[in-house]
């Protein structure tokens, strides 16, 4: 399965789980970039054992940006981060 066809069946299922009126509210559209978004930053830190420059390199990022959006999406720095900035 190609990831598009996964990204249309996931959104088709999530999508089929409200009403009209309930979808009119929800803003899809952002939400599910920012689910996406999230998913795809998670997945990757992930797979580079949470080293930020390494998943920055891999998604087309700088490392600033990485960190800007981890902060935006509510994404956990690392344990090494969190002790970093208690120093």
């Amino acid at each position: 399965m190609s990831l598009r066809d996964a990204t249309y069946t996931a959104t088709a299922a999530y999508l089929s789980a409200f009403d009209d009126d309930e979808l009119v509210k929800l803003n899809i559209y952002r939400v599910i970039l920012e689910e996406v978004e999230k998913g795809i930053l998670e997945a990757t830190l992930q797979r580079c054992s949470f080293n930020q420059a390494w998943a920055a390199d891999i998604l087309g990022l700088s490392r600033n940006t990485l960190r800007k959006k981890m902060q935006e999406l509510g994404l956990e720095l690392t344990a090494h981060e969190k002790r970093r900035k208690k120093n």
